[in-house]
């Protein structure tokens, strides 16, 4: 999901990585693909819906929660 300003965009990785177990995990890169810096990680199940309130702040929902995110 692209941020507002288009700067950076945020992602979830989920499914098998090979290991026995596996934890979804969102996490907000450039929009280049780069600078990418996990934002949450957790052994539940996580929405795999984001929305950017701002060009540095995310909403999304984990654990039937609102949990919000702000990139610094």
């Amino acid at each position: 999901v692209v941020s507002p300003n288009k700067s950076k965009i945020a992602f979830l990785v989920e499914g098998e990585d090979g290991h026995r177990e596996f934890y979804p995990a969102w996490y907000i890169c450039n929009y280049k693909g780069e600078s990418i810096t996990l934002i949450d990680s957790t052994v539940t199940d996580m929405s795999r819906n984001v929305v950017w309130l701002s060009d540095n702040e995310i909403e999304y929902i984990k654990d039937a929660r609102l949990w919000k995110a702000v990139i610094k």
